[in-house]
């Protein structure tokens, strides 16, 4: 494999799995293998070294290792669907949810390269997803946004989202769903912080 073809490989699986979308606005069923690179996760706390925190007796924590996992499944199948990558389906989703962005902020919010940002917008503007137009704000830079089609793509898969946990949540009154967003909420803050390292 050229060293470039590698080095792009590496980048986009650093990147991780992200929000997808399918024309159809279908899922597959596909969610049941779990990524290698997630595989620590599948193991009881107990098999681990350094998890302290996660004791046999902390649902709560296994609930949420179990919510990452089936997001991450989620979002994996969905890709596949769409036949984009981590990183065109999170340059997809930054420009629905952000509005029309540059190169390089793309670049930064994926943690790739603005080389590896060039080359993927290349691919997804040959595809029809997304168009650069000139920067108003700088003729150096240019601003990048969605073409209808990737409109689309985001849009069936945050609709697909969205109905799948209102069956999660139905049933349930108010007061308690305030609680669980609360608590996700602060336990994606906690998880996304600083200091993120086992020891």
């Amino acid at each position: 494999m050229p060293v470039r073809a590698a080095r792009e490989d590496r980048e986009e699986e650093a990147v991780g799995p992200s929000v997808e979308v399918v024309e159809t606005g279908e899922v597959p069923d596909r969610l049941s293998a779990v990524p290698d690179r997630h595989a620590i996760f599948a193991r009881k706390p107990s098999d681990r070294l350094g998890c302290r925190a996660m004791s046999a007796d902390n649902e709560v924590a296994r609930a949420v290792r179990d919510l990452v996992l089936a997001g991450d499944r989620y979002r994996g199948a969905v890709g596949r669907s769409a036949g984009l990558g981590a990183s065109g389906v999170g340059t997809l989703a930054l420009l629905f949810l952000e509005g029309p962005a540059t190169p390089g902020a793309i670049a930064r919010h994926l943690g790739i390269t603005t080389a590896s940002a060039t080359q993927l917008l290349d691919r997804l503007e040959a595809a029809g997803h997304v168009r650069r137009r000139p920067n108003p704000a700088d003729r150096r830079s240019c601003l990048v946004e969605l073409e209808p089609v990737g409109r689309r793509y985001v849009a069936a898969t945050y609709d697909d989202f969205a109905e799948r946990i209102g069956r999660a949540v139905a049933g349930r009154s108010h007061a308690e769903m305030a609680a669980v967003a609360g608590f996700l909420r602060a336990a994606s803050s906690i998880l996304a912080g600083p200091g993120a390292v086992a020891g």
